[in-house]
């Protein structure tokens, strides 16, 4: 998959989220919500890991892409410090000794594409520019913790 078909996958991804919490928040011409309020919650929740998994999803494969030399959607080729032959290679090194990779940690993006990359780029500028709205986005293992306030799509 192409850098330009990963964010197109990820924008329809997105898409289909704020689509399904718009949904979960219509209702009737008396203005009664189609949903119980805890229904409508479960939409949002579930809409929010599915997010979360797209834009991990999103970020595994550009990684991956870049190690094996891809181009940026505006043309740049990163410059590597790791030449992988193909994808998989490239999978299997940004995992290491570990079972895998946690992209939903954002200090160890940042730390792996300044280790991959020469300053980090593309992952690092964007990455520290989002920070704060990013790590309040982060699933837990029994729950999601993030502030809804940070989440524009959500209201």
């Amino acid at each position: 998959m192409s850098i330009a078909n990963a964010l197109l996958k990820f924008q329809k991804d997105a898409l289909q989220c704020d689509q399904l919490i718009a949904d979960a928040h219509k209702g009737d011409e008396f203005g009664n919500f189609h949903l119980t309020d805890l229904d409508r919650d479960q939409v949002i929740v579930a809409s929010f890991l599915n997010l979360f998994i797209a834009w991990e999803s999103f970020l595994e494969e550009c990684l991956a892409q870049y190690m094996i030399g891809a181009k940026t959607t505006t043309g740049k080729r990163p410059t590597r410090f790791v030449r992988p032959k193909t994808l998989d290679s490239a999978r299997k090194l940004a995992v290491g000794v570990n079972r895998f990779f946690d992209y939903a940690n954002h200090e160890h993006i940042k730390k792996i594409a300044n280790l991959y990359f020469e300053n980090g780029y593309p992952f690092e500028p964007i990455i520290s520019s989002s920070f704060s709205d990013l790590s309040g986005a982060i699933p837990e293992q029994n729950g999601v913790r993030f502030t809804y306030n940070r989440l524009n799509w959500l209201s």
